[in-house]
């Protein structure tokens, strides 16, 4: 192979025109050669050159590597040739860090010498790089160190003369160091303070000499304010108005809003969703939450919640697999669960004991107590607001039992002031008895039993699956506390057979029904569906981070989570609910949290997707690994059985054995 005779020319161009200001230099550089034979001859012809830029004159540590090869070799005329270097293949060095530019290399090493290979053959001695006279000034600008400049790193700086911004000047006396190691700045003029600023325990102080204030990070608060008229006041530039005031007089916060969301909304950051507005439409307060959709208390155990006569006093939505809703309106507290009342357990501190309020087709009243009757006849005077509150003419009822074996009474007549109790053996002597009158609470005799659909949401109940799920999570004594396994205990001690339950799953499918969500009042929880976050922390039945795959998708009618959606063929690009046995244009099924409800825009969970789903099982069980179509139940997946028909939505990751309920399914499509 040829020997290489070579000189360096690095050539640094200059101009007689002034350099582009904040023009950042190529990170290239010339370098000019002349390649001869073993015999001093001139070559021409291409060919492949290495360069090589390493740290020292022998071994040391290569830092970059630029190379001309193939497409890009090196052009060489009767010897003379001129390479960019930096401008061929650049690859990282051997050595320590990682460098792509000779910029970079240059930045971190004053010497550096260049190695070069002719194809196969390595050429010496190493060329050290050298540079042009006017490099020696790279370290200064104008004459001034870099150190004269302002260094955007962490480092400290210092300066000693007067500092001007934009026309206000800082001087010795504006910036200044405190005890706490802190600083004490001032902005503006001697007489109206902008910023005042402190160190030590207190990271920023703002005041003004009316005597407003505010602090930040003050020891453990992370925010003080203070004014004459009120504390702090948040506006929205662009939103028409929208403003809250806090510590506005003799109130914590006002907020107003002008446009339908609300005047105030709250939401709870992580965990299951938890969500408050104020003043949205022409509701008061919306609540809604995982466990309790709203709770109100004081230290005397109080809440009062007021209302006109045409709208309901607030809404309250419990987001569970059954969502649960209390409504205060023109029929008092309205429920789909049960009203509870609680107190502490008398021998036990840590539970509780809970009673529920016994419910039926009328708003009842009742009076009892205990009465004694000697001769014919007693006639007992009643708690004497019975009469005040009960309807005199409609639903009264009395029971009398006696306290003696064989006494012979009866009732002659009940009214909602009196009770007259009569004896059919008078000789008998006197006997004690006690009554118990019902009444109807007056004013409510013509009050329905079966109202119409569209006035309330969805009124479902608990499945039978969901609360054996939930029983199982507690101790035995509670399990053993409900009406079904005390009814089953006394079965089981007089031989008999546990409730077969078919007459329940009957009535809860039908309660359940999917038809029924689509005619129910939409619930408003305060947020739109497209902020329903589908992931959540909580874990459980909301498939959590198993939600990789989801689409937002607008949708013709209200549906819930795990509702199974179709394309709608008369409205191309929108969904409803599947209604079709093996629907054929079956899209996914809805994500969100549990009892979550969307209108507008629903968020789909794609193929591949873990999610829970609304099935029906009444016709043909669902077992683990069961293809799921959709069913003929608007929004409902069954199971495929063997021989599927249409598109398969999913396969069953949990069982079903009757009834509907909700499973864990991973969604397919085919």
């Amino acid at each position: 192979m040829s020997r290489c005779l070579a000189y360096v020319l690095v050539m640094l161009a200059a101009s007689a025109c002034c350099v582009a200001l904040a023009a950042d230099p190529p990170p290239t550089m010339s370098y000019q050669g002349v390649l001869r034979d073993a015999a001093d001859h001139p070559r021409t012809g291409t060919f492949d050159m290495r360069f090589r830029f390493l740290d020292a004159q022998t071994s040391g540590n290569e830092i970059l590597v630029d190379s001309h090869t193939g497409g890009a070799a090196v052009a060489v005329t009767e010897g003379l040739f001129n390479v960019q270097l930096g401008g061929g293949t650049i690859t990282d060095g051997s050595g320590a860090g990682s460098y792509t530019s000779l910029r970079d290399v240059f930045r971190d090493y004053g010497n550096v010498w260049m190695e070069i290979a002719v194809g196969p053959e390595t050429l010496s001695p190493r060329l050290k790089i050298l540079s042009t006279g006017y490099a020696f000034n790279s370290g200064s600008l104008q004459g001034r160190p870099a150190a004269g400049f302002l260094d955007t790193s962490s480092n400290p700086q210092s300066k000693s003369g007067p500092l001007t911004v934009t026309s206000t000047t800082f001087g010795a006396d504006a910036v200044k160091g405190v005890s706490e190691g802190g600083v004490v700045g001032a902005l503006g003029s001697e007489y109206s303070c902008g910023v005042a600023a402190y160190g030590g325990p207190v990271a920023a102080f703002f005041s003004n000499y009316l005597g407003s204030s505010a602090t930040i990070v003050n020891f453990a608060e992370g925010m003080q304010v203070a004014g004459q008229t009120r504390g702090g006041a948040f506006g929205n530039y662009y939103a028409g108005g929208a403003l809250a005031l806090l510590g506005h007089e003799n109130t914590g916060i006002v907020a107003y809003g002008t446009v339908p969301q609300s005047a105030g909304h709250f939401e709870r950051l992580y965990g299951y969703a938890g969500t408050v507005d104020l003043a949205q439409g022409d509701v008061g307060i919306i609540a809604s939450g995982a466990y309790v959709g709203g709770k109100f208390t004081d230290f005397d155990m109080f809440a009062e919640l007021a209302s006109d006569i045409q709208g309901a006093a607030g809404t309250f939505v419990l987001g569970d697999i059954v969502t649960s809703v209390a409504t205060l309106s023109g029929y008092g507290l309205v429920t789909n669960d049960v009203k509870d009342f609680i107190q502490n357990h008398p021998t036990d501190p840590t539970r509780l004991i809970a009673y529920t309020a016994l419910e039926g087709p009328e708003a009842g009243t009742y009076t009892r107590g205990s009465g004694s009757i000697r001769g014919a006849e007693a006639r007992i005077a009643l708690e004497p607001t019975f009469a005040l509150t009960t309807d005199p003419d409609v639903g009264l009822t009395a029971v009398v039992t006696p306290r003696r074996a064989g006494a012979d009474l009866y009732v002659v007549s009940v009214s909602t002031k009196d009770l007259v109790v009569r004896s059919g053996a008078p000789s008998s002597g006197e006997v004690a008895f006690d009554y118990l009158v019902n009444g109807l609470r007056v004013g409510f005799a013509d009050q329905p039993v079966i109202l119409e659909r569209d006035r309330f949401p969805n009124a479902t109940v608990p499945s039978l699956e969901v609360s054996a799920a939930r029983l199982a999570a507690l101790p035995e004594d509670s399990r053993a506390s409900t009406p079904l396994a005390r009814l089953s205990a006394e079965r089981a001690r007089s031989g008999a057979d546990a409730p077969e339950l078919s007459g329940a799953r009957a009535l809860i499918a039908g309660i359940n029904s999917s038809e029924h969500a689509l005619h129910a009042r939409p619930v408003n929880t305060g947020r739109h569906a497209s902020q329903d976050r589908p992931a959540s922390t909580g874990g459980g039945d909301d498939a959590g981070s198993e939600i990789p795959f989801t689409l937002s998708m607008p949708v013709e009618m209200e549906v819930h989570a795990g509702d199974v959606l179709s394309s709608d063929p008369a409205a191309p690009g929108r969904l409803r609910l599947a209604e079709e046995g093996g629907d054929p244009p079956v899209i996914g099924v809805v994500v969100g949290q549990r009892g979550g409800r969307f209108w507008g825009q629903a968020t789909i969970a794609l193929a591949g997707t873990v999610v829970p789903c609304n099935v029906d099982a009444t016709s043909r069980p669902i077992t683990v690994s069961d293809l799921l179509v959709a069913s003929p139940t608007p929004g409902v997946a069954m199971s495929a059985g063997p021989d599927p028909q249409g598109t398969v939505i999913g396969k069953a990751l949990e069982p079903l054995a009757a009834g509907t309920g909700s499973i864990r399914i991973l969604v397919l499509s085919r």
